[in-house]
């Protein structure tokens, strides 16, 4: 019991008359002990009353900032909006200049005069070079042939890729033929001793790239850049591979270490082994090319038009295009590549054959060319006799109108 109830009970034990003077002392006591709970109740509420007044005025600061900062934002936002209008106003005024260029360009390489001039140094040189090629592919089998026509090349390329940024038809040139070329020369000049890369290579070059002289329709046809670099990118490997496989290897004197065939024997662990390398280089290309035109460069390829091997296939319908198709534009990646690794990798089994005999490579080899050079002949024996002189009359026809327009315009 406590001390202030033991007095209550006293108090209310004495008479009534002297109750009074205690009764006093009593409740004194008792409100003076409630009291004191009651100042601390009222003091901890005032505290509880300033820390909410403190809160709401950091609430004020805090929200003070936020529509500050977001006001800063908006202004920045703001400039980069004008200046993204900006940039692309003058990205796409550049595009114009660069289109207009390009059909100033157009206009005068596609003049009936330029294009007969032009035709006739090309006949002239693409002679001079094949003569040029047989005499150091005689004379220097080991060394000047690779130096020559890696020179010849990397020319070809840079003109081929100025013409066909002209049309929109550069992304041709990420297609595995060009990726064959490039190994073979990264081989050659730099890992001439990996075994990896000398098998990979004879199954590209005396394999898809070679057969594709028949295959894609190549045309020996003398007086066009285009034709040359399109025979130079599929045949010259085919000739370079099977000098470096049947006569360089054996040379001691070539002044440069190679990988040596002369020790493969054929039997399930080189059949392993071929396949394992051919296959692994072939992936790389394979998932590059998917990556880069079916994924990272796809919008680029479609806003801009631009033209691809298998887009031609689509637009021009056939069969190839047909069966890309087949499961719709959503795996039309998937089903090119598809169908590309599964073709070479049926003429990458015939061309095993090649590895172990030079017959079986000449006549391969033969076989592909003369399809190319027979698509040549008919190029010039039924459309060239008949044609040529005619499109450079409507190349002059078409020069004199537009002078004529430009004329009366002025």
């Amino acid at each position: 019991m406590s001390s202030s109830d033991e007095e209550l009970d006293a108090v209310l034990e004495l008479p009534e008359l002297g109750r009074t003077h205690s009764q006093v002392q009593v409740y004194e006591n008792l409100f003076g002990n409630l009291n004191v709970p009651l100042q601390r109740t009222h003091s901890l509420m005032s505290d509880i009353l300033e820390e909410e007044s403190e809160i709401q005025s950091l609430q004020m600061e805090i929200n003070e900032s936020v529509n500050f900062v977001q006001k800063e934002i908006k202004q920045v936002e703001d400039k980069f909006k004008g200046q993204e209008e900006k940039l692309s106003s003058a990205k796409q005024g550049v595009r114009e200049k660069f289109k207009k260029k390009k059909q100033d360009l157009l206009k005068k390489i596609n003049n009936a005069k330029t294009r007969r001039q032009f035709d006739k140094i090309t006949f002239y040189l693409a002679l001079i070079m094949i003569q040029y090629k047989s005499f150091v592919l005689g004379m220097n089998p080991d060394n000047g042939v690779y130096i020559l026509n890696l020179i010849l090349l990397v020319l070809l390329l840079i003109w081929r890729n100025i013409t066909y940024r002209l049309d929109n038809s550069h992304y041709y040139m990420m297609e595995f033929c060009y990726f064959a070329n490039v190994i073979l020369y990264t081989f050659i000049f730099f890992f001439p001793e990996n075994r990896t890369l000398y098998l990979a290579c004879f199954a590209f070059c005396c394999g898809p790239v070679g057969w594709a002289l028949a295959l894609v329709g190549c045309s020996f046809v003398i007086h066009n850049v285009n034709q040359l670099t399109s025979i130079f990118i599929h045949f010259t490997p085919m000739v370079l591979m099977m000098n470096l496989h049947w006569r360089t290897q054996y040379n001691e004197d070539r002044g440069w270490k190679l990988y040596d065939a002369k020790k493969d024997e054929f039997g399930w662990e080189f059949i392993k082994d071929y396949y394992k390398s051919a296959i692994t280089v072939y992936l790389v290309w394979a998932v590059l090319y998917y990556l880069l035109v079916y994924v990272i460069l796809k919008n680029r390829i479609t806003e801009r038009n631009y033209t691809t091997l298998a887009n031609y296939h689509i637009n021009k319908n056939s069969s190839v295009g047909k069966f890309i198709m087949k499961l719709g534009p959503n795996y039309q990646g998937l089903m090119y590549v598809g169908s590309h690794f599964l073709s070479v990798m049926v003429i990458f089994t015939v061309t095993l054959a090649s590895y172990f005999n030079m017959w079986v490579n000449i006549v391969i080899m033969f076989l592909a060319s003369s399809v190319s050079i027979w698509n040549g002949a008919t190029f010039y024996m039924e459309y060239f006799s008949k044609k040529y002189e005619i499109n450079l009359k409507k190349l002059e026809e078409t020069e004199v109108d537009t002078d004529k327009s430009k004329s009366k315009k002025e």
